[in-house]
């Protein structure tokens, strides 16, 4: 089929079945048409009812088909996944080249969402390593495009948008739910993770290749920015949390209910600047109840207003913090009028500082591996680092393994606690 053209959609035919056919110079309006070569229209219920295996478009440049959106083909379906489903026999049902190297030949409409063109390379292909990416909306529709949501989002070439359409859309009931951070996501307001028995895992952006890598990813919180998980388990690996000045007070992560399990691993937490009198509101996480596990976090140079960086509610089950530093950290107030505790960890409200933490009633607080806390600064004597408090049956303070602090730890007579050594 050659010279088709057409002043709407499709310049060519709807459907190619047998033998091999081929589409060159088939054009539609390069302003407003679809469909260069072939416009399917598949309504609820026909969306399989299409084979076009037969059919190939010129790879030609001078003979190229042409259209807005989609070039040789584009399909408006009652729903755009059940048409062209993940697998390689869905690219060869569409005669789609192996590698398509231009997403703009083939496209589609999902549900009457003429808003969004999707590229049905991304709806037919598995994303890599089964992590769906996000990403900002950076305006670039392609290169290196910015979040979208849709059918096909997720790919670390065509990330989605946002965390919770991933998680509610596009994973659906699928567990562990896997997310990558594309590297200066931004997080503007709050997402609410309710996932009941299941876990979310949220980690770093792949390489361009689609394989792991240990290279962090930077999640900036800004705005009311937070994560907030309601019911389930939601692990957190190798994000650098970037907190700016315009971040709302709050946590960037909490844990709301005693069902909830919280896990921090090979994560940093640094401030948006460092110019001088730069500080910030949001603290990193805070627990209302259930367990938090804090691995290989580094947390320094902060100056926190009214917050501590970790807050625990008394009604939390236990913490545990392996192989973390803390250094250089103030706790401030907004208005310098009252006294604020706990500017690294605060468990409850009292007047102490650095660490204070109550364990009552069989609760555990695990401090331990090469955790340091350096330069952790208070506005009265006792615990800048840490200040605890033990009673009840079963309640436990363990600290162990390399744990250092800068000074001493004392008991409340002023004893010398040796075993802890003098931190650097």
């Amino acid at each position: 089929f050659t010279c088709c053209v057409a002043d709407q959609n499709g310049g060519g035919f709807v459907s190619i079945i047998g033998s091999a056919s081929t589409f060159s110079s088939c054009t539609v309006p390069t302003v407003s048409g679809h469909g260069g070569a072939i416009y399917l229209d598949l309504a609820s219920g026909t969306e399989t009812q299409y084979d076009l295996t037969g059919a190939s478009y010129s790879t030609t440049t001078n003979t190229l088909n042409n259209a807005q959106y989609g070039k040789n083909l584009f399909i408006k379906a009652a729903n755009l996944s059940a048409a062209v489903p993940i697998n390689d026999d869905t690219r060869i049902k569409l005669g789609a080249l192996n590698p398509e190297t231009d997403f703009y030949n083939l496209m589609g409409y999902h549900n009457g969402n003429s808003q969004i063109a999707i590229p049905l390379y991304y709806l037919y292909t598995a994303v890599d390593q089964n992590i769906y990416h996000v990403n900002i909306d950076n305006g670039q529709t392609s290169g290196n495009i910015g979040g979208i949501d849709n059918n096909g989002c997720g790919h670390l070439s065509y990330p989605c948008l946002t965390i919770d359409y991933v998680i509610t859309t596009i994973i659906g009931s699928s567990t562990p739910k896997l997310i990558g951070i594309i590297n200066e996501y931004k997080l503007g307001s709050v997402i609410t993770i309710d996932q009941s028995g299941k876990e979310v895992k949220i980690s770093n952006q792949l390489s361009d290749s689609g394989s792991y890598t240990d290279i962090k990813s930077i999640m900036n919180i800004e705005g009311t920015g937070k994560i907030s998980l309601t019911a389930g388990t939601l692990s957190i690996d190798k994000i650098i949390f970037c907190i700016n000045q315009n971040g709302t007070s709050g946590y960037a992560i909490t844990g709301t209910s005693t069902s909830t399990q919280i896990s921090i691993n090979n994560c940093m937490m640094n401030m948006a600047s460092d110019t001088s009198g730069y500080s910030i509101l949001t603290g990193l996480a805070e627990l209302k109840g259930g367990i938090l596990n804090i691995n290989n976090l580094t947390i320094k140079d902060i100056i926190i207003s009214d917050s501590p960086i970790i807050f625990i509610n008394e009604n939390a089950g236990s913490l545990i913090i392996d192989n973390c530093q803390f250094d250089s950290i103030l706790r401030t107030t907004s208005d310098d009028s009252t006294t604020k505790i706990g500017g690294t960890i605060e468990a409850t409200i009292g007047e102490r500082s650095g660490i204070y933490t109550q364990i009552l009633s069989g609760g555990t607080l695990i401090i331990e591996g090469s955790c340091s806390f350096i330069c952790c600064q208070a506005r009265l004597d006792l615990g800048s680092a840490l200040f605890a408090s033990i009673s009840g049956t079963n309640s436990r303070l363990i600290l162990e393994d390399g744990l250092q602090f800068e000074g001493y730890i004392k008991d409340l007579e002023g004893n010398i606690q040796t075993q802890f050594g003098q931190g650097r």
